[in-house]
């Protein structure tokens, strides 16, 4: 699967995902997530590429944190 951008620089599906892991991840940073962690999961699972955790200070900024990438 391909997406074109208004550059029409074609992007592969792969492309796209590590571009969406990437911005998850600058999100969780600015939102002051601790300790980000990317699992890759290509390998191991069909349903997944990705796995991102990261810790929180508390139970609020643990929740901000997950409102804020999902």
């Amino acid at each position: 699967m391909k997406t074109q951008t208004s550059s029409t620089k074609e992007l592969t599906l792969s492309d796209t995902i590590k571009m969406l892991c990437s911005a998850s991840i600058k999100h969780l940073q600015s939102y002051k997530g601790e300790d980000v962690v990317v699992i890759d999961l290509r390998e191991i699972a069909d349903f997944v590429d990705y796995f991102i955790i990261c810790t929180g200070t508390s139970d609020v900024h643990v929740r901000a944190l997950a409102d804020a990438v999902i």
